[in-house]
């Protein structure tokens, strides 16, 4: 039992009790279990978490960031060693690679302030669930993946700021 105290509204409370309780989460594996769970359950509408210290980003994701963080400087620095170096190089490549050094740089950069947005979630979840989630329209992208099995060797981009409508699978090359 929840105490509230006399100016609890009653719209929040009813929320609070209907919302998804992340008071107990201590990983991310943990919020990913969680909201995985209530996406199964939930057919439709938002899954609004409360009760977890946004601020306190779980350890495990911490260290990811951090390591992130020194990739994203490594590929920074070789994009930089590919600009210096490929002075031959047409105009256009020499722009991506000067693009790419900014962007893996920012990225670092976001990485190291532990920033708690989300882009990517991994929902293990039956084909139906999953078909649930990608009908929700806050959702851009549902990228069933079944053969993922170590998470430490996935990638997962984050939809780029231009990339504003719904992300469709790729056209299957048939090979």
């Amino acid at each position: 039992m929840t105490f509230r105290d006399a100016h609890t509204h009653l719209s929040a409370g009813a929320a609070d009790l209907s919302d998804l309780d992340l008071r107990e989460a201590r990983s991310a594996y943990e919020i990913g279990r969680l909201v995985s769970a209530a996406a199964t359950a939930r057919a439709t509408g938002w899954i609004r978490g409360w009760g977890w210290d946004g601020a306190a980003i779980p350890d495990d994701v911490v260290a990811g960031m951090d390591a992130t963080a020194v990739r994203k400087d490594n590929e920074a620095a070789n994009y930089r060693k590919l600009l210096e170096t490929g002075t031959d190089r047409p105009d256009d490549v020499r722009q991506v690679y000067a693009s790419g050094a900014e962007v893996a740089t920012a990225e670092a950069a976001a990485y190291r302030r532990h920033c708690s947005c989300v882009y990517a979630a991994v929902v293990h979840a039956a084909p139906a669930a999953l078909r649930a989630l990608a009908d929700r329209p806050e959702v851009r992208v549902v990228d069933p993946a079944p053969e993922i099995r170590r998470l430490d060797r996935a990638v997962f981009l984050p939809p780029l700021p231009d990339q504003v409508s719904r992300a469709e699978p790729p056209a299957d090359s048939g090979g």
